[in-house]
């Protein structure tokens, strides 16, 4: 059996060889059909003077008129140049007249004895076609024609090898056009085996050139998107096992500063509430209450980043939760002159599935965050909207801070990322609310302007009936 290592190889077996072997049958064929033509042609021809001779000269046979045999004989001879020899028999088989200058060759006397009869002989002349035809049904005898079939054996060899010429041409021209296609398509091919090969090896940057759009094309454009996708992914690994390192790390350093901070703030809260505080050290108290609430911010957004129990989800309504919220941090706003307007929506409302606590948490996020973006006061406007139809119900966060740079836009749910002060900020807030808005099946989006504020809308999924 035999084997090919390559697919051109393969392509090239079976292409080249199978229009060899149709070649071949089609010239066969047309060679077969064209010397039996020729052939066929050569010996009507033979029949039509056979018949015509004997017609005229049956009279000439019967009265033994041999100078109007040889009269009419050497007539017909002209009319053909073909024609090699003509000799007439009797009723017995035997010579009564040739046109041979030397004598009646020895090797056509087992011919003389036949009549109505076509046959193929090489003879001392060459190839001829022997016809012989009857006179008056063979009562008269019997007239003989040789015609040379050397002419048509030429042209019938000239065919042959026009026919092979042809079948060189074809096979070499099908060998040149299969070749370039096969090289069209095992090169891309080859190209990409090469390429897979590198980006096993680690070179992330391989991609290959798209020249074409057919299906080489397509197949160079899917190994680049794979590439892309492959790097992408490698890069999400990497970023998951720094943050689960980091993880691990701020786990253990925020339990440990949680500790001690649960200590200063029960004895803060002490001295809050003693009567004797001097006055000199009252003004210093609200400071102190300021920094370690920060200090506390902080820490909780530190466990909430790194924490492995999560919230099962479960069915609610979002107005509980944002109420609640609204309630906690009320008096955050009221020190920053800041109005917290809440506009719920109770004709389309649905309940959503997620984890309501952890909402909260997002939802008290993104407020602290309008919070610090509006040092001189203003309005935070929460609504909800669930339209008929739809799949999501939408909570809108909107503030008349100071809005976000563009440059910053894309990357504030990247964690550790800020543009607070290293005092104020961490960088996980809005990461952590990505996060959790994530596990519920929603999104977050944000448009902001430095003239009119920021809007956050987070989309969670609604349940309808009994999904």
């Amino acid at each position: 059996m035999i084997k090919f290592r390559t697919l051109k190889s393969k392509f090239l077996f079976f292409s080249v060889g199978g229009t060899l072997v149709f070649a071949i049958l089609i010239s066969w064929m047309v060679h077969w059909n064209y010397r039996n033509n020729m052939t066929a042609e050569l010996r009507r021809r033979a029949d039509v003077l056979s018949s015509g001779l004997s017609a005229s000269l049956h009279k000439a046979v019967l009265t033994e008129n041999k100078s109007l045999i040889s009269q009419i004989t050497n007539e017909y001879k002209q009319i053909d140049k073909d024609i090699v020899y003509i000799f007439i028999t009797d009723l017995h088989g035997d010579v009564v007249y040739h046109t041979f200058d030397s004598g009646f060759p020895e090797d056509l006397l087992e011919l003389a004895k036949t009549c109505d009869n076509t046959t193929s002989i090489e003879t001392e002349f060459g190839p001829i076609e022997e016809v012989s035809k009857g006179m008056i049904g063979g009562k008269a005898g019997c007239v003989h024609i040789g015609i040379s079939s050397a002419k048509i054996k030429h042209e019938i060899l000239l065919n042959l090898q026009s026919l092979i010429l042809i079948l060189v041409i074809i096979w070499v021209a099908g060998l040149a056009v299969i070749s370039y296609l096969a090289s069209s398509v095992t090169k891309p091919i080859l190209k990409v085996i090469d390429a897979s090969r590198k980006l096993g090896e680690g070179e992330n940057n391989i991609r290959i050139e798209v020249d074409t759009e057919d299906e080489t094309g397509q197949l160079a454009q899917a190994f680049n998107s794979m590439a892309d996708s492959l790097d992408e992914n490698q890069r999400r690994v990497l970023q998951a096992e720094k943050l689960a390192a980091i993880g691990r790390l701020v786990a253990g350093v925020a339990h440990e500063i949680n500790n001690p901070i649960m200590g200063i703030r029960n004895s803060f809260d002490l001295i809050k509430r003693m009567d004797d505080t001097p006055e000199k050290a009252k003004k210093y108290i609200g400071l102190i209450e300021e920094s370690l609430t920060g200090v506390e911010k902080i820490v909780r957004e530190l466990l909430s980043f790194s924490r492995q129990k999560q919230e099962p989800l479960k069915t609610f309504t979002p107005k509980e939760v944002i109420e609640k919220s609204i309630d906690f941090i009320e008096h955050l706003s009221k020190k920053k002159d800041v109005n917290i307007r809440f506009d719920y929506c109770s004709e389309h409302c649905m309940p959503v599935y997620g984890a309501p606590d952890e909402l909260r948490q997002v939802i008290m996020n993104m407020i602290v965050n309008s919070l610090d973006a509006m040092p001189d006061g203003g309005e935070i406007k929460i609504s909800t909207h669930c339209s008929d139809g739809t799949d999501f119900a939408e909570i809108t966060i909107s503030d008349q801070g100071t809005g976000i740079p563009d440059d910053a836009r894309d990357k504030i749910f990247e964690p550790f990322y800020t543009t607070k002060d290293v005092s104020k900020g961490t960088g996980l807030g809005l990461y952590v609310c990505h996060e959790i808005v994530a596990r519920m099946g929603g999104s977050i989006s944000v448009e902001s302007n430095p003239e009119r504020g920021t809007q956050f809308t987070i989309k969670l999924p609604v349940c309808k009936g009994e999904q």
